[in-house]
C-alpha cells in the first residue's frame, strides 16, 4: 500500500464509518482557542473537521508526498492549516499542543508502523493536560470455522497447464489476507489486549488471548480485528458483527483445515517490523494440538 496512491485515500475518506467517527469524536473534544496536531495526516481530513470544530491553530503533518495534495485541498477550501513534512517524529513545532488526532490503524492495528513515532510525538508535544484521539485500541481474534472464498489460495489447489502448482500453496496460505468474516468465526471472541495510546511507551510485539470452543470444529485461520475508542463514548468497531469498514477484518489462515477438540484455545498474533512492513506469525494452541502460520518464508523468495 502506497500512501502516495489517491486509492487508497479515496478508500478511506469513501468510507462512512471511519470518517465520520473520527469526526465526531473531535468535535466532542475540540474547544474554540484549542491547537491540535494531526499526526499521519494524509488526505487533511482530521485537520480540516479539528479547524471547522473551532481549533485555533491546527498542524498537519505527513511523511508522504501527498502532503502537498492535502495543502491543495486546504487551499481550494479556505482552510488555515499548517502543513509540516516530515520523516517519521522528525518535525518542529513551534509550540506544545492540547489535542493529537491520529488515524494510525493499520489493518490488526499495526501495519502501518505508526505508533512508535506517534508516542515520541506524543510525549514531546502533548501538553500535560492534553487528550489523544484515539485513546486506546482494544484487539480481538477468533478462530474461522468456514474458510473464506480466497482465490489466491484456492488457485493451487487444482494443476494449471498441465502443471501441479500445489507446492506453492504454503506460500499462499503464508500471508495476511482482509476479508468480510460474518458467520464464518467461532463466538465468543478472544480479547488479545489493549493499546494505550495516551500512556504506552513502546509498541507491543506479541498479542495473545484465549477462547472457550464448546465442541470439536475444524479450523481454517484466525480472523482478527480491532475496536479504537476514540474519545468517552464514540468508539469505531470493525469487528464482523459491525458495520463494515475499509479495514474488514483480518484472515490468518492455516495450511490446512484441522479439527480443534472442545475446549481452552490459547491464540497468539505476532508482529515483526521490516523494513517497508511488517512480518508476522500466528498460531492456536490446545489440549491436544497445535497450529501455526507465518509469512516468514515470503520473506525469503527469490
Amino acid at each position: 500500500m502506497s500512501w502516495e496512491d489517491i486509492d487508497v485515500h479515496t478508500l478511506m475518506l469513501g468510507d462512512p464509518v471511519r470518517t465520520e467517527t473520527f469526526r465526531r469524536a473531535i468535535e466532542a473534544v475540540v474547544r474554540p482557542g484549542m491547537r491540535v496536531l494531526d499526526f499521519g495526516s494524509g488526505t487533511g481530513v482530521l485537520a480540516f473537521f479539528a479547524h471547522l470544530a473551532g481549533a485555533a491553530t491546527v498542524f498537519a503533518v505527513d511523511s508522504s508526498p501527498f502532503i502537498k495534495a492535502a495543502r491543495a485541498v486546504a487551499k481550494k477550501n479556505g482552510f488555515d492549516i499548517e502543513f509540516i513534512k516530515t520523516s517519521g517524529d522528525d518535525f518542529e513545532l513551534p509550540t506544545k499542543v492540547d489535542l493529537i488526532v491520529s488515524e494510525c490503524l493499520g489493518h490488526y492495528l499495526f501495519t502501518d508502523r505508526m505508533l512508535p513515532a506517534l508516542f515520541r510525538a506524543r510525549d514531546r508535544y502533548l501538553e500535560v493536560d492534553g487528550q489523544i484521539i484515539p485513546q486506546s485500541v482494544e484487539l480481538k481474534a477468533s478462530l474461522v470455522i468456514d474458510a473464506p472464498i480466497d482465490r489466491n489460495i484456492q488457485f493451487y489447489d487444482t494443476p494449471h497447464y498441465g502443471i501441479d502448482f500445489s507446492a506453492l500453496r504454503p506460500l499462499a496460505c503464508g500471508r495476511r489476507r482482509k476479508h468480510v468474516l460474518t458467520n464464518k468465526l467461532v463466538s465468543p471472541h478472544a480479547s488479545m489486549g489493549t493499546v494505550d495510546l495516551r500512556n504506552d511507551t513502546k509498541e507491543t510485539q506479541s498479542t495473545r488471548g484465549q477462547l472457550q470452543l464448546n465442541q470439536d470444529r475444524v479450523v481454517y485461520g484466525i480472523g482478527a480485528w480491532f475496536d479504537a475508542y476514540l474519545t468517552p463514548g464514540v468508539m469505531l468497531e470493525t469487528g464482523p458483527t459491525a458495520p463494515r469498514t475499509c479495514w474488514e477484518q483480518n484472515y490468518f489462515p492455516f495450511e490446512k483445515p484441522t479439527n480443534v477438540t472442545a475446549g481452552l484455545v490459547q491464540l497468539g498474533i505476532d508482529h515483526i517490523p521490516m523494513r517497508g512492513g511488517v512480518a508476522w506469525r500466528w498460531w492456536a494452541e490446545w489440549a491436544h494440538g497445535r497450529l501455526d502460520g507465518d509469512d516468514l518464508i515470503n520473506l525469503h523468495v527469490t
